[in-house]
């Protein structure tokens, strides 16, 4: 088996809602990023494992850890990614609570 801290490598979920999910067939994937990438990095590796998410242009949320992410912001082994489109229509603020009431993570858009 080999080592992924002495290939400077790590290991990540990515968990995709909504329309993103759609687009990529899966709810869930295990991924690898080398070296120690930033959220704008890993977001960038997800987009180019799944190309039919770049069809939401710079719409797409990003989350790190529940979290919002901003682009410099590090990613580590065993982190938690989340993708997912804004949602629009109805009423509200439109905030995370509203559109994921299932759950209290927080998704915000990420700079990239």
């Amino acid at each position: 088996m080999t080592n992924r801290a002495s290939n400077n490598e790590i290991a990540v979920t990515v968990l995709f809602f909504g329309a993103a999910r759609d687009a990529v067939g899966q709810a869930e994937v295990d991924f690898v990023l080398e070296g120690t990438p930033t959220a704008a990095r890993a977001f960038a590796a997800v987009l180019d494992r799944f190309p039919d998410l770049r069809r939401f242009g710079r719409s797409l949320l990003f989350a790190v850890n529940q979290e919002y992410a901003p682009g410099d912001r590090e990613v580590h082994d065993g982190d938690e990614l989340a993708v997912f489109p804004p949602v629009s229509g109805g009423a509200g603020s439109g905030s995370a609570e509203s559109i994921l009431p299932h759950t209290r993570k927080r998704f915000l858009r990420i700079d990239h």
